[in-house]
């Protein structure tokens, strides 16, 4: 009887192991990336994105020149990427987040 209290309580013990490590993989950022939807608009020193749903404006980097070659800013797109820790990003840290592109799921000319 106690072995199986021994074994009910180190399996519980792992289960709440991995469920806070879990969760607090996911609260630092996307290490396996995550999907984001928003309006971009990029020109001279501007990559900036607005996530659907906020008034944010995030840095967009990383795999992002099939963007900029295949539409006229600003346009809607689908991306994913890694979101990294609020701060200070892009042309003189004025976005407070940079969404770093991993792919490019949907580019759609935005109405102007």
């Amino acid at each position: 009887m106690t072995r199986r209290f021994i074994a009910l309580g180190t399996a519980t013990i792992l289960s709440v192991c991995c469920v806070v490590s879990a969760s607090s993989s996911s609260a630092q950022g996307t290490p396996r990336g995550d999907t984001y939807y928003g309006q971009y608009s990029f020109g001279f020193e501007k990559s900036e994105f607005i996530p659907s749903g906020t008034h944010e404006r995030w840095w967009l980097s990383g795999n992002i020149g099939d963007i900029e070659q295949r539409a006229i800013s600003p346009v809607f797109v689908s991306v994913e990427g890694q979101l990294s820790e609020p701060g200070r990003y892009g042309h003189l840290g004025a976005y407070s987040r940079e969404l770093i592109v991993k792919r490019v799921l949907l580019v759609q000319q935005s109405a102007r």
